[in-house]
């Protein structure tokens, strides 16, 4: 696990959208869209995280049953045991749990 305690949604961006120069490139907009050489799987510019995600973990990646605000600078860690910690409270299935 090369993730520290402090390690948050903004650190993470390079793993999430690759290198400067490469397919996705730095995040453009407070919404967390990226800039990209090509179009979106809807044709559009720009890439949402949850593009992001999928196009690495296929997996982990539905349509949302759950909304939560959250905010670039929460820790990954603290805020993965807290969705860990709700899901094992009102008994939901982990693998088919997705936010929006």
């Amino acid at each position: 696990d090369k993730y520290n305690e402090n390690t948050t949604f903004v650190d993470l961006e390079a793993m999430l959208w690759g290198p400067p120069g490469k397919r996705f490139q730095k995040t453009n907009d407070f919404l967390g869209h990226a800039t990209t050489k090509n179009m979106d799987r809807d044709g559009k510019q720009g890439v949402s995280l949850c593009t992001a995600i999928g196009s690495r973990f296929k997996d982990a990646v539905g349509d949302a049953t759950h909304f939560i605000s959250w905010t670039w600078r929460y820790k990954v860690k603290q805020f993965l045991r807290t969705l860990a910690e709700h899901c094992e409270i009102y008994k939901l299935d982990k693998k088919s749990t997705f936010l929006w």
